[in-house]
């Protein structure tokens, strides 16, 4: 179904990054409140991937833009890359079901990003608006955090495996 064909019949489209893709355990969210999966996504600009070193949740930080790459222990930034994910399109009682879920707006914070859907396919690939939760990080917060988070240096939250993750203050061997 074509986007255009969407909007119209008022769905919204969300991108999703982590724990509510398709297979993963809050995807019955998603699937209970009727909405469909489109397409595999990824973002178009870059973003910085980060998974709780607690409990595995991921959370994309919405780099600050005046952020300073050269301050000590903010080593994160270099990692910023595409975040691979999915997009579906939900009706708004799933969006506010998704909204109390991610904590929107006092928690996470749910903007408006640029997307490809079909990313890895070129010649079919479809850019689109579609919302996404973002965690909103000031450099000094980041500083403040950087021994909660790990990176997940490849942007793709289903390739996780725990024993390759770089802990932002561990150097690379």
């Amino acid at each position: 179904m074509k986007m255009k064909n969407l909007k119209e019949k008022n769905l919204n489209l969300v991108f999703v990054y982590g724990t509510l893709m398709d297979g993963l355990h809050n995807n019955y969210i998603l699937k209970n409140g009727g909405a469909n999966l489109i397409s595999k996504a990824m973002t178009q600009h870059s973003f910085v991937m980060f998974a709780s070193s607690y409990n595995g949740i991921p959370f994309v930080a919405d780099v600050p833009t005046d952020c300073d790459p050269s301050t000590p222990g903010i080593t994160w930034l270099e990692n910023a890359t595409n975040i691979n994910g999915e997009v579906w399109s939900c009706n708004d009682e799933t969006l506010a079901m998704l909204d109390r879920l991610e904590g929107h707006p006092k928690w996470y914070k749910r903007e408006e990003i640029n997307t490809y859907t079909n990313a890895h396919h070129w010649a079919f690939r479809e850019e689109i608006k579609a919302w996404c939760y973002l965690m909103p990080m000031t450099e000094k917060e980041m500083h403040d955090s950087i021994n909660y988070p790990v990176i997940v240096r490849d942007g793709n939250f289903k390739n996780i495996r725990w024993d390759y993750i770089q802990h932002p203050n561990t150097p690379e061997e």
